[in-house]
């Protein structure tokens, strides 16, 4: 194997890792999106807990 034909080979598989790499980076942003959606419901469901709790709390007090 000559030289040249190592350089070909090498410059051939870093242009597939590069695209396979950049499929990776799709994939986590794609990842990321649905990472901070399903962050955001949470935080509005501990507002919605802590909500009816209060309400509980002050419709309790009301009766005692």
């Amino acid at each position: 194997m000559t030289v040249k034909e190592l350089l070909a080979k090498l410059e051939k598989h870093e242009a597939e890792c590069t695209i396979h790499l950049e499929n990776i980076k799709e994939k986590l942003d794609d990842g990321k999106e649905k990472f901070d959606f399903l962050q955001k419901s949470i935080w509005g469901l501990y507002g919605i807990i802590i909500t009816i709790a209060a309400g509980a709390a002050f419709t309790m007090a009301q009766f005692i």
